[in-house]
């Protein structure tokens, strides 16, 4: 599986962002999907304070798994280069950990 997004805007915080990312599925059942992605966004100069308008590239990677039919669990990690908001650091990391719930 792939993907690739991209969007423009005017008058919104992001003026130009793109992303695209690949996923794979490991196992035999395919509930299972391991993921890796990257992403650069253009904040809006226009609408974004000057102090805030860096250009932001992130790296992303998860695994998704089952731990029942019907509950998913997905840690994620990414590697944020120039975060916009954060304009006192060049880069970040960030962990999450994410839930899906079907029915």
């Amino acid at each position: 599986m792939w993907f690739l997004r991209a969007g423009m805007s005017e008058g919104w915080v992001n003026d130009r962002a793109v992303s695209a990312g690949v996923g794979w599925r490991p196992t035999e059942n395919y509930s299972d999907l391991f993921g890796i992605g990257a992403g650069w966004v253009r904040p809006n100069s226009e609408v974004v304070p000057e102090l805030f308008q860096r250009e932001q590239w992130n790296f992303e990677t998860f695994y998704r798994f089952h731990l029942t039919p019907n509950l998913a669990v997905t840690p994620d990690i990414q590697y944020i280069v120039n975060p916009s908001l954060n304009p006192g650091v060049d880069d970040m990391w960030v962990a999450s950990l994410r839930a899906r719930i079907t029915f």
